[in-house]
């Protein structure tokens, strides 16, 4: 299926707890089967989320948590809707001059167990690509040739691929992306700055990193768990929305700040050497060392 990405400034949205306007960029990505001109699409998904994202953000339907985590309710439909197209739309957001966090895929193993005559299938899906549909056709298939119930098979086929399952998937992915976000673990070698949001759950320990630009940035609901490293960068933590970082042990050196914490994040040192300023707004806190 065709796409087309695109992205740019939109906002500044006011922020009642720093109480000024908070600037922001979204990167996007619309999967469409239309015959249009690509800039036109462009402009008008753009125009479409500055337009219905800034309404839901003055209207307090969305918070920044909420374009932090990717989490817009629902409000994809009705971007789609203001642009007059039809597709799926991917959207993820940066905030006060930060990059969007990358987009995660998520992917899931469903067992159903005793679906009728065909007996146990395995469906497989995923975040960015859904169901599927070849994996489950080649069981079906294979189960209807090993017995004479080939008429039978099609039905449940029907049954299955457009009615029930559809229903049982979307509620079991769903789960699925829901526990497997909050169970989240990343790897992290210092070579290149750490980025998390939505409800990552990131431990690094006896890392390294010594960075030109912003070591660690923590977005949306995150939690990221420092023990005994030694961090280096312009910016060695910079934390947003509701992010939560724990720094035990090590060290961490920055250049303009050690530590910066907007929105209502939280930030705590124990037993870290620190070398450089401290700065948190609004009612993010910093505490420690």
């Amino acid at each position: 299926m065709p796409q087309v990405q695109f992205g740019g400034p939109i906002g500044p949205f006011f922020d009642n707890v720093q109480r000024r306007g908070v600037p922001c960029t979204v990167q996007g990505t619309f999967e469409h089967q239309l015959n249009v001109d690509e800039s036109w699409l462009r402009s008008q998904l753009h125009g479409a989320v500055n337009q219905v994202i800034g309404h839901k953000m003055a209207t307090g339907a969305l918070e920044f948590r909420n374009l932090g985590e990717g989490n817009l309710l629902g409000a994809e439909n009705e971007i789609l809707q203001q642009a007059g197209l039809q597709g799926r739309l991917q959207l993820a957001f940066g905030i006060d001059n930060h990059p969007p966090a990358p987009p995660r895929e998520v992917k899931a193993n469903i067992h159903l167990h005793g679906v009728g005559a065909l007996g146990n299938l395995n469906i497989k899906a995923s975040s960015k690509g859904g169901i599927d549909t070849a994996h489950l056709g080649n069981q079906l298939v294979a189960k209807a040739k090993s017995a004479i119930i080939w008429y039978v098979a099609f039905g449940l086929i029907t049954l299955i691929v457009v009615g029930g399952t559809i229903w049982y998937i979307k509620h079991t992915v769903k789960k699925a992306v829901t526990e497997s976000t909050a169970k989240a673990e990343k790897t992290w070698d210092g070579k290149t700055p750490l980025v998390c949001a939505g409800s990552d759950d990131v431990i690094v320990e006896g890392v390294t990193a010594k960075l030109d630009g912003v070591a660690i940035t923590a977005n949306g609901a995150c939690k990221v768990t420092l023990k005994n490293c030694d961090i280096t960068g312009a910016d060695a933590i910079d934390a947003n929305g509701s992010a939560v970082i724990t720094v035990t042990g090590g060290s961490i050196t920055g250049s303009a700040f050690v530590v910066k914490a907007l929105g209502s994040a939280k930030v705590a040192l124990t037993g870290t050497k620190v070398t450089g300023k401290l700065q948190h707004l609004g009612a993010a806190t910093i505490t420690g060392p």
